[in-house]
C-alpha cells in the first residue's frame, strides 16, 4: 500500500503541474482557472499521498484515505474514458494511467488485507 501513496503522490504532483502551467496542452475548450483549480486540487490530492507514504501506519484512517484515493484514480479513468475528443485531445493516455494506478492501489489494499481483530 505504501509503494502505492508514492506512486500516486509522484503522478499527481506532475500532473498538477502540466495542468496548472499548460492547461491548453491537456484540456481543449472550456476556461483557463477552471482547469487551473483541477490542477491545484490534483496538488492537494499529490500532497496527501505523499504525507501518508512518509507517515504510513496501519491505522484505520490511512486506509479510508488510501481507498478515497483509490475510488478516485477508478473515476477519473472511467470519466476520461467516457470523455469526447473535443474536450481532451489525448483521452487514452489519461484513462491508461489512472487505470494503472487504480489497479497497484486495489494490488496493494487486497495485499495488505488482513481479518478484523477483536480486542
Amino acid at each position: 500500500m505504501r509503494w502505492a501513496l508514492l506512486l500516486s503522490g509522484i503522478l499527481e504532483i506532475l500532473g498538477a503541474t502540466a495542468c496548472y502551467f499548460m492547461p491548453q496542452f491537456i484540456y481543449t475548450g472550456g476556461p483557463d482557472y477552471l482547469i487551473k483549480l483541477y490542477g491545484l486540487s490534483a496538488l492537494v490530492l499529490g500532497i496527501i499521498s505523499l504525507v501518508l507514504y512518509a507517515h504510513f501506519s496501519k491505522e484505520r484512517i490511512v486506509k479510508l484515505i488510501y481507498l478515497a484515493l483509490m475510488f478516485f484514480h477508478g473515476a477519473v479513468a472511467m470519466m476520461t474514458y467516457g470523455s469526447v475528443s473535443e474536450a481532451i485531445p489525448y483521452p487514452l493516455g489519461a484513462t491508461l494511467t489512472h487505470l494503472a494506478v487504480f489497479i497497484i492501489f486495489f494490488i496493494g489494499y487486497m495485499k495488505d488485507l488482513t481479518p478484523d481483530q477483536k480486542a
